[in-house]
């Protein structure tokens, strides 16, 4: 029988998500263990009696620590970004420079022919050196971080900012 007062039963309320941010990653920490493998990748490129599947597996990891840096200090500088644009260097040099930077709704923040472009982290430089290696002709830095396609013979990579820091 009910008498007009209010049950002490506990009523799940309905789920609801919040999307925290996540904690930034540390540009400086990223960076300084990007420029060991660098020292290690460099060591060995130029030893004459490499072993070719060590140098295979240290050429990925450089590449995984490259396109995360670089996508961390993109975010960094530009938080409402979600692609940074990629394109095939055309002077045969076999590595990719920054095109451009979108957000989710494919609106460009910022484009490097605009001479003000810059990504402010270490020096001037530090995003488009840590492009370069990433290699157009090995597409295994891209897997579930980048959607490459090829427009005129020109290979160009949609890079995933938030795919490639969630997989670190």
């Amino acid at each position: 029988e009910k008498d007009g007062t209010f049950g002490s039963k506990l009523h799940p309320e309905a789920g609801f998500a919040v999307d925290a941010p996540a904690t930034a990653p540390d540009l400086h920490e990223m960076d300084a263990a990007r420029s060991e493998l660098l020292t290690r990748w460099s060591d060995m490129h130029y030893d004459p009696v490499q072993d070719p599947e060590a140098f295979e597996a240290l050429d990925a990891a450089l590449q995984k620590s490259s396109v995360e840096c670089a996508s961390a200090a993109v975010l960094s500088a530009y938080p409402d970004a979600a692609t940074l644009v990629l394109k095939e260097n055309e002077d045969g040099e076999n590595q990719y420079e920054i095109e451009k930077i979108l957000d989710a709704d494919g609106n460009e923040l910022a484009d490097t022919e605009d001479p003000d472009f810059d990504i402010p982290y270490g020096d001037n430089a530090f995003v488009q050196e840590t492009v370069w290696m990433l290699n157009p002709a090995d597409n295994g830095w891209a897997a579930d971080r980048a959607v490459i396609t090829k427009k005129m013979g020109t290979k160009f990579a949609a890079v995933d900012l938030k795919a490639v820091l969630a997989s670190r």
